[in-house]
C-alpha cells in the first residue's frame, strides 16, 4: 500500500486536494478489479496540516484534515496543493513545515508540488539546482523568487530526484496518472484516464500559453514602445526607429525594454504575432499562408516553423484543439 499525504494550509484550492484523493480513490476500484486476490488497497490517502486544525480553502470551504504533520510516520508520496494569488503571501507560513517536508524527503519520501504548489517545494531549497515547472501565468514570478531552479515552463510535468513539480491546475491529473503507472500499472493508469476523460498524451502547456505582454512595470518609454508594437505589429519595425519614437539610444532603449518586460523588442513582436496568429486560426477559417501575412511576416514556411517551436503544435493542430467554430474545412 501506498501512503499518500496531503499537505494542506489555509488558502489552498480544495479542487487540487479532492482531485487527487478521487482520482486515488477511483484507483484502488480498479486495483481491486484488476486483482481480486489482492486484500490490500493500492494507494492510502490522507489529508493532514501543520497542527492538524481544520484549514480554510481558497474558495472558502473547511477542510478537515486527519491529522498534524507530527503524527505522520511515513509518506511515499507527499503533495503540495496549489494556491492563487495568495502563494505570495502563503510562502511565509510554511516556514513551521519546510523542516517537516525536508526531513520526510531525506527518508525517502517523493514531494510533489501541484500547479503553483511548487512555489512551496521551491521554498524548501530542495529544487535549487533541480528542474521544475509550474502553473505558466505564474512562470516570471517564479525565475524572480527562485533564479538557482531550472524552470522549465513549457512541461506538463516535472520529475527530478524524487521531486515533481506540475504545469497549470488539470495537469494535476497528469500526475496522478503519472503515479498509477509507477505504483500501480499501465493498465491501471489506462483504465483510470479512459473512465475520467484524462488525456494521457499531453506533453506541455506551450499551447495554453497566452501572451498579453507585462505592462507592470514604471518604464513610460518602454510603455509607449508597447503600445506602438501592439498598434504597428503588421509592418517592418526596426528597434532602431523604435527607440527613436520613444526618445532613446537604440542601446539603452533594448536595455530598459528587456529589463521591463523580459523580451528584446524583436522577440515581443514575434509574440505578439503569434497571439494574433492564433487568434485568427480558432475563430476564422482563413489558411494560415493569409494568416502568415496578416500578422506580419512574408514567408510561410518560416512562420510556421516558428509558430510550432512557440505552441508545441503545427497550425493545423492548434486549430484543430481550439477552433471554436465546428466543422472547419483546415486548410493550416
Amino acid at each position: 500500500m501506498v501512503p499518500v499525504i496531503m499537505l494542506i494550509q489555509n488558502g489552498c484550492l480544495f479542487s487540487g486536494v479532492s482531485l487527487c484523493q478521487e482520482v486515488f480513490l477511483l484507483a484502488n476500484t480498479w486495483w481491486r478489479i484488476m486483482h481480486p486476490e489482492e486484500p490490500e488497497k493500492l494507494f492510502e490517502f490522507q489529508v493532514v496540516s501543520p497542527d492538524g486544525q481544520p484549514v480554510k480553502g481558497g474558495a472558502g470551504m473547511t477542510i478537515t484534515p486527519a491529522k498534524s504533520i507530527a503524527q505522520v510516520k511515513q509518506g511515499e508520496l507527499i503533495l503540495i496543493p496549489p494556491y492563487l494569488h495568495t502563494i505570495r503571501n502563503t510562502l511565509p507560513t510554511f516556514d513551521s513545515s519546510r523542516d517537516w517536508l525536508r526531513f520526510h524527503h531525506k527518508k525517502g519520501a517523493t514531494l510533489v508540488g501541484l500547479c503553483t504548489g511548487t512555489f512551496v517545494l521551491a521554498h524548501t531549497g530542495l529544487l535549487d539546482g533541480k528542474k521544475a515547472t509550474t502553473n505558466w501565468q505564474f512562470a516570471r514570478s517564479f525565475r524572480n523568487r527562485f533564479p538557482g531552479i531550472d524552470l522549465q515552463m513549457q512541461e506538463i510535468l516535472t520529475v527530478d530526484d524524487r521531486l515533481i513539480c506540475t504545469g497549470a491546475t488539470t495537469a494535476i491529473l497528469d500526475f496522478c496518472l503519472y503515479a498509477l503507472k509507477k505504483y500501480g500499472s499501465e493498465q491501471l493508469a489506462e483504465n483510470c484516464a479512459k473512465a475520467m476523460l484524462i488525456d494521457p498524451n499531453r506533453k506541455s502547456q506551450a499551447p495554453y500559453v497566452v501572451f498579453d505582454g507585462l505592462r507592470n512595470h514604471n518604464d513610460t518609454a518602454v510603455a509607449q514602445a508597447q503600445d506602438y508594437l501592439d498598434e504597428h505589429y503588421t509592418e517592418n519595425i526596426v528597434v532602431d526607429q523604435l527607440a527613436k519614437t520613444v526618445g532613446l539610444s537604440s542601446r539603452h532603449f533594448q536595455r530598459r525594454f528587456k529589463d521591463a518586460t523580459g523580451e528584446s523588442p524583436l522577440s515581443y513582436l514575434q509574440k505578439i504575432r503569434i497571439e494574433k496568429a492564433k487568434i485568427k486560426l480558432s475563430s476564422t477559417r482563413l489558411p494560415f499562408s493569409e494568416i502568415t501575412w496578416a500578422v506580419g511576416y512574408e514567408d510561410v514556411n518560416s512562420f510556421r516553423k516558428i509558430f510550432k517551436r512557440h505552441t508545441s503544435l503545427s497550425p493545423k493542430e492548434y486549430r484543430q484543439k481550439f477552433e471554436k467554430t465546428s466543422g472547419f474545412n483546415s486548410m493550416a
